[in-house]
């Protein structure tokens, strides 16, 4: 099983950091390619060079990520290259 910890970093203003009474601060989180998606930017851009770059095929991409204990089936990758394409096409006003 892969777990991976999300830091997020807390401020207190100089200012109050003796007051009795504070207020904290927390950074939002980083905004993810896909939402509510687990994929980030690094998964989906190393996914994509493989399948249209070096011409990999989705079922090897899924065995080498198995092995390294990331189980993710084809239909996760098609679903993400896809939402990838489609906000690509609307950043770029190329929609087809």
């Amino acid at each position: 099983m892969l777990f991976v910890e999300v830091v997020r970093k807390k401020f207190v203003r100089k200012a109050e950091k003796e007051a009795l009474k504070t207020t904290v601060f927390i950074a939002d989180p980083l905004p993810l390619p896909i939402a509510k998606g687990i994929a980030g930017p690094g998964l989906l851009a190393e996914t994509i060079v493989k399948r249209w770059c070096e011409h990999q095929p989705l079922h090897r991409q899924e065995g080498i990520f198995a092995r390294d204990g990331l189980e993710l089936a084809r239909f996760c990758y098609r679903v993400a290259h896809h939402a990838c394409r489609a906000r690509g096409a609307a950043h770029s006003g190329n929609e087809d």
